[in-house]
């Protein structure tokens, strides 16, 4: 799970013991809303709740994309721009 503010994000896999979870993670975070999200799909997109939640550093400028929305690993879009 991650700690977010005010909030607490777990990925939860559609079985019967994730309720059971949320409600051990809220008795122990009540002041924080604690929010089940699909783990099969952040996994998909990126590991998991820490791997898709990392900061970046202050200065970094990130690659924007193009007009066709996708970026090649080296930072620039598919479209040349």
């Amino acid at each position: 799970h991650y700690l977010a503010n005010g909030a607490v994000i777990v990925p939860v896999g559609g079985d019967a013991a994730d309720e059971r979870a949320l409600e051990t993670l809220r008795a122990l975070h009540p002041h924080r809303e604690v929010v089940g999200v699909p783990g099969g799909t952040i996994a998909v997109g990126g590991g998991g709740p820490h791997c898709i939640t990392q900061q970046i550093p202050m200065g970094v400028v990130l690659p924007r994309p193009g007009p066709s929305g996708a970026i090649t690993a080296s930072g620039r879009t598919t479209s040349g721009d």
